[in-house]
């Protein structure tokens, strides 16, 4: 992807004028247009609507604006340390993550992968799911790691690291850390954290009212940090991935009468001419145990 074309994106997603953006670029409005035009035909969508005089952002251009900025916020900074650390044999991987992923789960693969590859750059983002294809299609990252459905896209190609269990996480203090199982007539009882960011909230939601039609959370939060720290407070309890708690303080068990799992995927780019450091990603994770 040229990151040009994302800049002049962002720009007119703020002014809403392609001569006022083009001016701010210092290019011919056609120009603008023109690289507008293949950003939109790289994710295969509409960024903009155009009514006449007036221009606004569309669903996929309000969804992809949040990645975008994201990643070009920081792009320059990036180029620059790049630049000044990297050799001419070094290489720089982009990878998306999502926010539910917990470090823990991928600390000693990284490390592992940095000692294998030590002239290759990590730089992490945090992703969303849904914006995964759209992501990789238009190079803004190399890989991510994520837990979404498989891409309908041929060009995408979803390898599966591992699976884990959801259970029930509360704090060290709690009645249930004396239980092996926690009964889910028991569970619904407590005060319940529900994590906005999770995948399958809904799906928890649901299984659980199968139980108990009035069950209702409690808390809500979209900051996965802010909801482990009110669980190791014994604010309430939650149900999360089992490898998806990180901080001290907080004790996980299996729900009697819950069985929900999910699978933690890395998804890159199929073909041939794909960079070496991404296939080096893609064998490494292949083959890495991840038990």
């Amino acid at each position: 992807m040229n990151f040009k074309h994302v800049e002049y994106f962002l720009t007119m997603a703020e002014v809403l004028n392609f001569t006022e953006a083009a001016r701010r670029h210092n290019v011919a409005q056609p120009t603008l247009t023109k690289a507008i035009r293949k950003l939109e035909d790289s994710v295969s969508g509409a960024l903009f609507l155009r009514d006449g005089k007036h221009t606004r952002l569309t669903k996929l251009g309000r969804t992809l604006h949040e990645e975008f900025a994201k990643i070009a916020k920081n792009y320059g900074r990036l180029k620059e340390t790049a630049s000044q650390t990297l050799n001419t044999d070094s290489a720089t991987l982009n990878i998306g993550i999502n926010s539910t992923i917990s470090v823990n789960a991928f600390d000693q693969f990284f490390a592992a992968f940095t000692k294998q590859h030590p002239n290759i750059m990590l730089i992490f983002h945090t992703i969303t799911d849904q914006a995964v294809s759209d992501l990789l299609l238009t190079d803004t990252i190399d890989c991510s790691f994520c837990v979404g459905q498989d891409s309908p896209n041929q060009k995408i190609l979803s390898t599966g690291l591992f699976t884990e269990k959801f259970v029930a996480a509360f704090a060290d203090v709690h009645a249930f850390h004396k239980l092996n199982t926690v009964p889910l007539e028991l569970f619904v009882k407590e005060t319940y954290i529900d994590r906005l960011h999770c995948e399958f909230r809904a799906q928890i939601v649901n299984e659980i009212k199968q139980h108990d039609e009035n069950f209702m959370p409690h808390i809500l939060s979209d900051r996965e940090d802010f909801a482990q720290t009110l669980i190791k407070s014994n604010c309430g309890v939650s149900i999360m991935p089992e490898r998806a708690v990180f901080m001290e303080g907080i004790s996980t068990r299996p729900v009697q009468g819950l069985s929900l799992s999910r699978t933690v995927k890395l998804f890159t780019i199929y073909g041939g001419g794909v960079a070496e450091a991404i296939r080096d990603m893609r064998d490494f994770a292949n083959h890495y145990d991840w038990e």
